[in-house]
């Protein structure tokens, strides 16, 4: 704060008043003035600062969207077509005796087999018991006389008759059944089967084929298809090797069969005796 007392202040305000008089006596005096055409204008060096944008990520280029492989129809399961019939079970086979000599009680039993199928079988006609007989030979010669002499030999043909049947000999009919299910193509039926035969002595013996038997058709004509395992029991004949084959490299049961069959397929045994049925 001032105080026009003290000299000091006095002093500073005299000093201020000068200085403002002095200003205002000298804009007075000189008037404003016009600035002249020949002073040069100052350049003025505009300087302008540029910040460089940062410079732009590039963007990942997005992986191509793979095509899908076209789709396939589902391949559908394989589905096996069972054949209209019903199948008996395998059962094991028993192989045929030797021809000759066949053992005694000693043969393969009947089949059991878990779907029931009546069996077919040869109608036999009625054949002559085949065996063997002897007739004495008749001959004549000179007696020994009381001095001595030679003996005749006497001398005869020994002749065929008909005799009874042997127990090594099949007789009655011959049974079959197939021993696995059949095979079916383009509807033919392929069928395995097993014989079994009947011996005088009262025991059975049975043996495969060793080809399949060829039903065309199968339904109709495969003596063990549904259609006909409702006619019940029925004759069936027998099927010959197919062309070619080595019929002596068969078992020998089935060679038996083969050789006593006539060319219509049915098989001539002698009768079994009653006893035995």
């Amino acid at each position: 704060m001032i105080d026009f007392r003290r000299y000091r202040d006095r002093a500073i305000v005299a000093f201020a008043v000068a200085i403002a008089l002095h200003e205002i006596l000298l804009g007075l005096l000189h008037g404003p003035t016009t600035a002249s055409d020949n002073e040069a204008q100052p350049q003025t060096t505009r300087i302008v600062m540029e910040t460089p944008r940062p410079t732009p990520k590039p963007r990942p280029t997005p992986k191509p969207t793979p095509t899908p492989p076209p789709t396939q129809p589902p391949t559908p399961e394989p589905r096996i077509t069972p054949p209209p019939r019903s199948t008996p079970a395998p059962v094991a086979q028993v192989a045929g005796r030797a021809k000759g000599r066949p053992a005694r009680r000693r043969g393969g039993g009947a089949h059991k087999a878990i779907a029931k199928a009546p069996s077919g079988h040869y109608a036999n006609p009625h054949a002559a018991g085949a065996g063997t007989g002897t007739s004495t030979g008749q001959g004549s010669g000179n007696a020994p006389g009381a001095g001595g002499g030679l003996g005749g030999n006497g001398s005869g043909n020994a002749g065929n008759g008909n005799g009874a049947v042997n127990a090594n000999t099949p007789c009655g009919y011959v049974e079959f059944r197939p021993n696995a299910a059949p095979h079916y193509e383009n509807g033919t039926a392929y069928e395995p089967i097993t014989a079994t035969v009947s011996f005088p002595d009262g025991h059975r013996e049975s043996a495969a084929f060793p080809y399949k038997w060829v039903y065309p058709n199968g339904e109709q004509t495969d003596p063990w298809s549904d259609t006909n395992l409702k006619k019940g029991d029925f004759p069936i004949t027998l099927q010959t090797p197919p062309p070619g084959s080595n019929v002596s490299s068969f078992p020998d049961l089935i060679q038996y069969i083969l050789k006593h069959s006539n060319p219509e397929g049915y098989t001539d045994l002698p009768d079994c005796p009653k006893s035995r049925g």
